[in-house]
């Protein structure tokens, strides 16, 4: 298929649009050549099937840049399904407070985040959707606010922990494996 995207070759960084308004430009994603992929913008970012986003084709084979880490600025509220797929090498993830929804298979990576930082997941959060975490190595997630509503399988790992603020609600055994 085709995706539009461009190049500041200035800076180095890939950029193009991703929200779910008809003409996508509430917000707009970028990778530079340090790794850093960044969404920004407000409301809420496209859907996407599995593979399809266009930063996937980059990341594929013998790309040049590799996202090493991942910054959701704020003002964006949703993440797309299956926004981020295989491939990528990512070591720190940062969620704004604006955010509402990790959708579908939203952070899925397999054994690609290396060396993961504990994952925060802002209180703002109110939905996270099936296999929306998904990882196979340790992984810890921290929540800041209530147990949100939980897609079937919504965290995934080989060894994972979940951390919850003392006084928060909803949490209970069936969290840990995503259904509440």
């Amino acid at each position: 298929g085709y995706f539009a995207y461009a190049t500041d070759y200035a800076t180095g960084t890939i950029f193009g649009h991703c929200g779910a308004n008809s003409d996508s430009k509430n917000i707009e994603w970028s990778l530079d050549e340090n790794g850093v992929f960044t969404l920004s913008g407000t409301g809420a970012m496209r859907n996407y099937g599995t593979s399809s986003a266009p930063w996937d084709k980059l990341q594929a084979g013998n790309a040049t840049i590799r996202a090493t880490s991942l910054i959701i600025e704020e003002g964006v509220t949703t993440l797309g399904d299956y926004m981020l797929e295989f491939g990528y090498e990512i070591t720190s993830i940062s969620l704004p407070s604006t955010l509402e929804t990790i959708g579908v298979g939203a952070l899925r990576s397999y054994s690609s985040f290396a060396a993961m930082e504990p994952l925060v997941i802002p209180a703002g959060v109110t939905s996270i959707g099936n296999y929306a975490i998904y990882y196979n190595e340790y992984l810890t997630i921290i929540f800041e606010g209530d147990c949100p509503a939980l897609g079937s399988n919504a965290f995934y790992a080989s060894s994972i922990s979940i951390q919850y603020r003392c006084g928060t609600k909803n949490w209970n055994q069936n969290a840990k494996y995503g259904a509440n």
